[in-house]
């Protein structure tokens, strides 16, 4: 599989504000994964690739196939205030609870992010193999103020492997691979 040049500009220039909203959520029961979030952001790329249990190969396949891409070019600018209020907010009255359940409150001025993801590849020595990107620019941007006055609240425990979090955040950029074995036989 080939993919050419991707190229993304993005610019913002209006204010972003999110206010007056709570969300009133049960992340107290055995879930996986679940996850309640409110955001806020300025200006944001992303480029992703995701593959999900191919029946023994890898993103990229094997034997000589590959994915192939070209130039990742990501240039994002923010100018204007990011706002999330105090009273913004999430409440979990009776706890969270699940392994990897989350509730997140951020607010992000200016992000840029590339990722590859391949799950479950049934085999144990099959790596994100044969993958060939041939470079990966970010510029990221942000010359105004990012505040986030929200809250969360937990009126319960907190399971393992649990989150809460609150952020704000200027300008982020990232890069990232993952793949996961999903313990098959072969």
């Amino acid at each position: 599989m080939t993919f050419g040049d991707i190229g993304q500009f993005v610019a913002n220039e209006g204010s972003i504000s999110v206010t007056d909203s709570t969300m009133n959520v049960d992340l107290s029961a055995d879930g996986i994964a679940d996850s309640a979030s409110i955001g806020a952001r300025g200006a944001s790329a992303a480029v992703s690739v995701s593959q999900i249990e191919t029946g023994g190969n890898a993103l990229g396949g094997t034997s000589g196939q590959f994915l192939t891409m070209g130039a990742i070019t990501q240039d994002v600018i923010n100018e204007a205030s990011v706002t999330i209020g105090g009273d913004v907010s999430i409440v979990s009255s009776d706890g969270i609870d699940g392994i990897g359940t989350s509730a997140s409150i951020a607010a992000v001025g200016a992000s840029a992010s590339f990722g590859m993801t391949s799950i479950e590849s049934l085999v144990a020595n099959s790596p994100m193999t044969n993958v060939e990107v041939a470079s990966i620019s970010q510029t990221v941007n942000n010359s105004q103020s990012v505040s986030n006055g929200g809250s969360i609240t937990v009126g319960g425990a907190m399971g393992a492997a649990t989150s809460a979090s609150i952020s704000a955040t200027g300008a982020t950029a990232s890069v990232s691979t993952t793949s996961i074995y999903g313990g098959g036989s072969n």
